[in-house]
């Protein structure tokens, strides 16, 4: 049976079934940076230690430069400020100018914003109601910061009051990571120039462990044997190399001073801090016990404790070219790190970078290389390093 009757204008059947329709992904069309900028509010947080709640995040479409700026409230006054400021930071480190601000469309937006983004000729951008999809970008880095900030409180055992400086120091680290989207670096795209090793040195595992030299100027108010270094863990960056944020234990305050020693591979634990941990789990002492442990006096260890059955065993014999070693006794492999983290964690790893960095410095000057960009559809040969010690 066949009908002439159009079904999909029927409103009934509209009314009954109509479905939400398809983001589908678009590709970028700007051609500079600050051409578009991808804004968004993010929160409620715990409270921070510095009253902050909210989470304010700018997103440079052209380089995925990020900015992201603690607020204690959404209100359209403090979006209003903070943009000022970024506009301010802006045009102090570039000449160019917001063309376009994209943003979901929020109240926060509107107000005393609306006439300043008329003032400096930036056209207002929003998405359509209850759609965060067609602002993908800001909601994408919104998700990217808060998964980072979790795993660096969960790794450095500190409380969820610390949530603003895990977003703040996962946001430095985005910046300075290679980006999938703008296949490349932020930092490299923004300020045209390559990270240097010293810029990634001074890179350092939030929540690790460090001693933080008492300045001079108080140490004339204690003691002249009492301890001349505080305890703390390290929080975040400054706009120097040279300095580091930390929460200093002993003081319980953030400072952010000038000689520190980082102890990079050990982390807090949760008696270091007045809260509880962000991540309360402890595996090392959830292990479930089916009857509560006895004394020694009222159930004596069995003399004849019966071994495991076994039903398999499988011997796995030296490769040939170990084997062949055998002649001339045990063999014992060099102590080499099998790759750069390793070699970075060991005592020795300050020469272990001199080395690298000699090595890098070699293959420019002798013009090795000429950096070209990948053709479409081929993937680059992987590189690793190989460290050895001359004997």
């Amino acid at each position: 049976m066949t009908s002439n009757h159009d079904s999909t204008r029927c409103v009934i059947c509209i009314r009954a079934k109509q479905t939400r329709k398809p983001f589908r992904s678009s590709k970028s069309k700007v051609t500079r940076k600050l051409e578009r900028i991808h804004s968004d509010v993010c929160g409620p947080f715990p409270t921070s230690k510095g009253g902050s709640v909210y989470i304010l995040t700018f997103l440079d479409e052209f380089t995925h430069w990020c900015w992201v700026v603690t607020i204690a409230d959404r209100t359209s006054s403090t979006i209003c400020r903070e943009y000022r400021n970024i506009v301010k930071q802006i045009e102090t480190e570039t000449d160019l100018k917001i063309k376009y601000l994209r943003t979901d469309g929020g109240k926060e937006y509107e107000g005393d914003l609306t006439p300043v983004l008329k003032e400096l000729g930036v056209k207002h951008e929003t998405t359509s109601p209850y759609s965060p999809e067609s602002n993908g970008k800001a909601e994408r880095l919104n998700r990217t910061l808060e998964e980072h900030a979790r795993a660096m409180l969960y790794q450095a055992n500190m409380p969820k009051s610390f949530w603003a400086e895990a977003i703040t120091t996962a946001a430095y680290l985005l910046n300075r990571l290679p980006s999938d989207a703008v296949h490349g670096i932020p930092y490299e795209l923004w300020y045209n120039k390559s990270l240097t090793p010293v810029d990634l040195k001074a890179l350092k595992p939030f929540g690790c462990m460090v001693h933080a030299h008492v300045s001079k100027k108080r140490q004339k108010k204690i003691g002249k044997i009492d301890t001349r270094s505080h305890f703390g863990c390290f929080i975040g960056y400054t706009d120097s190399n040279t300095m580091h944020k930390i929460w200093n234990f002993e003081r319980k305050r953030f400072e952010k001073p000038h000689s520190l020693i980082f102890q990079e591979t050990l982390f807090p634990s949760p008696k270091h801090f007045d809260e509880t941990p962000a991540d309360s789990y402890n595996p090392l002492s959830s292990t479930p016990s089916a009857t509560p442990s006895a004394t020694p006096e009222s159930s004596p260890e069995p003399q004849n404790r019966s071994l495991p059955q076994l039903y398999d065993e499988i011997v796995v014999q030296p490769p040939p070219a170990l084997q062949v070693f055998k002649s001339y006794g045990e063999f014992q492999p060099d102590n080499d790190p099998p790759s750069f983290s390793d070699a970075m964690r060991r005592p020795d790893a300050n020469l272990w970078w001199e080395a690298f960095c000699d090595e890098i410095k070699a293959i420019i000057a002798r013009n090795t290389w000429i950096l070209v960009k990948l053709p479409p559809g081929n993937r680059a040969l992987p590189l690793r390093w190989v460290c050895r010690i001359k004997r």
